[in-house]
C-alpha cells in the first residue's frame, strides 16, 4: 500500500499537482482542471461506485460552474452507455443501436438528392458582373428556356462558353 501511495504521489508531483498528504490542495487543483459538465461526469464515472458520492461532494463546491446533481450525472452516463455499440456473440460483430437510424437518414438524403437532380435546377453566374440567379423547372432544358426568357445569354468565344446576365448581354442582331 505504501508503494502505491509513493507511486501516486510521484505521478501527481510530475504533473505539478499536490500530493496525497495535502488532499484539500489536490482537490482544489483537480476541480480547477474540470471545465465542463461532461468532464465532471467522465471523472465521476471513473470513480468506484461506492466512492462516487464522496468524490462528488468533495469536488462539486470547488468547480468553476454549478454542478448538477449526482443522480443527473449518473443518469446521463447511463444514457450515453445505451448509445454505445455492443458486441453480438452470434454475428461476431459490433451492434450499434444508432446505426439503423443513421442508415435511414442517409437513405432519405440520397433519395432527396436524386429527386433534386432530376429536377432542372440551373444556377447561372454572369462572367462579367458575377451576378447570379437560379432557375428551376422540370428538367435542365426547361430551366435554360426560362433563363433565356429572362434575358440571360450564352456566348462562345474561342471554344469556351460564357453566360451573361440580362444587363451584360449584348443586343442580338438578326
Amino acid at each position: 500500500m505504501e508503494l502505491r501511495k509513493k507511486l501516486i504521489n510521484k505521478v501527481l508531483a510530475l504533473n505539478g499537482l499536490a500530493t496525497l498528504a495535502d488532499p484539500r490542495s489536490l482537490l482544489a487543483q483537480i476541480a480547477m482542471g474540470v471545465k465542463t459538465h461532461e468532464q465532471f461526469r467522465n471523472l465521476l464515472m471513473r470513480v468506484e461506485p461506492e466512492k462516487r458520492p464522496q468524490c462528488y461532494y468533495s469536488l462539486a463546491s470547488r468547480l468553476s460552474f454549478e454542478a448538477k446533481s449526482l443522480d443527473t450525472y449518473i443518469a446521463e452516463a447511463k444514457d450515453e452507455a445505451v448509445r454505445l455499440p455492443e458486441w453480438d456473440n452470434e454475428t461476431k460483430q459490433l451492434r450499434d443501436p444508432g446505426w439503423q437510424a443513421q442508415q435511414e437518414a442517409c437513405r432519405r438524403a440520397v433519395q432527396k438528392a436524386l429527386r433534386e437532380s432530376e429536377i432542372g435546377i440551373l444556377e447561372l453566374t454572369c462572367r462579367k458582373c458575377t451576378s447570379a440567379q437560379t432557375f428551376r423547372a422540370v428538367d435542365k432544358k426547361a430551366a435554360w428556356s426560362k433563363a433565356l426568357t429572362a434575358g440571360w445569354s450564352e456566348e462562345t468565344l474561342e471554344k469556351a462558353k460564357r453566360v451573361l446576365c440580362p444587363k451584360c448581354s449584348s443586343p442580338r442582331v438578326n
